[in-house]
């Protein structure tokens, strides 16, 4: 049924069958992640960390490389939130960008640094930390520490970051 769809609509748009079903599979994919994301009303953040010396005082720390943090939320995520929440999280990777986020957050964004990796860590940095995060550029190898930590559809977030 979905092939004779696509014939029909591929020869009613002039375009092939292969341009549509990428064309669908790119629209349903967006859908998918846009569904999977949440949006909140109130983009304050959940705790009480304003700042570097915050996270920093009376917690364990853990180091981990990015690879290491997707892969334990992509194995089991309520673990890696036994393994991470509560703690610094020391996660050096490579810098993929450095941005806004949609409510004017600084936002830096970490890969494993393989070609063809579509999973990162986000990372939402402390005011503090802008400064530091002016001067990394895309490729550069950084190491953030931070105080909040999720796994989400696409990768894992970080709150309250600084750069080390």
């Amino acid at each position: 049924m979905f092939a004779e769809f696509l014939k029909k609509y591929s020869q009613v748009l002039g375009i092939g069958c292969g341009c549509l079903t990428l064309a669908i599979v790119i629209i349903v994919a967006g859908a998918v992640c846009v569904a999977g994301m949440s949006v909140s009303e109130d983009p304050a953040p959940t705790s009480n960390l304003q700042s570097a010396d915050d996270i920093a005082t009376n917690r364990e720390t853990v180091a981990v490389d990015v690879r290491k943090i997707l892969d334990d939320y992509e194995s089991n995520a309520l673990r890696a939130d036994d393994m991470y929440n509560g703690r610094n999280i020391h996660v050096t990777g490579y810098v993929e960008s450095v941005d806004d986020g949609m409510f004017g957050e600084k936002i830096v964004t970490l890969s494993d640094g393989s070609a063809f990796s579509f999973e990162w860590v986000t990372a939402t940095l402390l005011d503090s930390a802008v400064p530091a995060a002016k001067a990394l550029s895309k490729g550069d190898t950084a190491t953030l520490i931070c105080g909040e930590v999720t796994g989400d559809l696409l990768g894992v977030s970080l709150a309250h970051c600084s750069v080390k």
